[in-house]
């Protein structure tokens, strides 16, 4: 199955095996049970006009270096642990 979120602050979850998660829009985030693929998007902050479009990321939580059920999210081009989980 696919799962897809946009917009500003959103999140999304991939409860199933070889889900995929898209969370697309500033400051947002994934998480996902093992076998799943996250797609993470990262963006500048507001110039007045929009969003800036920095770049995205794929990975899949494979248990160990991206681990089940634990937020991710892209900054500074690299995925990390969100620094704020939402259960």
């Amino acid at each position: 199955s696919a799962n897809v979120s946009t917009g500003s602050f959103s999140s999304n979850e991939g409860i199933g095996e070889a889900n995929i998660c898209v969370a697309w829009g500033p400051e947002s985030k994934c998480r996902g049970k093992k076998g799943c693929t996250l797609v993470l998007s990262e963006w500048d902050e507001w110039d007045g006009n929009k969003y800036p479009f920095l770049g995205s990321s794929l990975v899949v939580v494979d248990g160990k270096k991206f681990k089940e059920d634990v937020w991710y999210e892209r900054k500074n081009g690299k995925v990390v642990e969100a620094s704020e989980s939402e259960d």
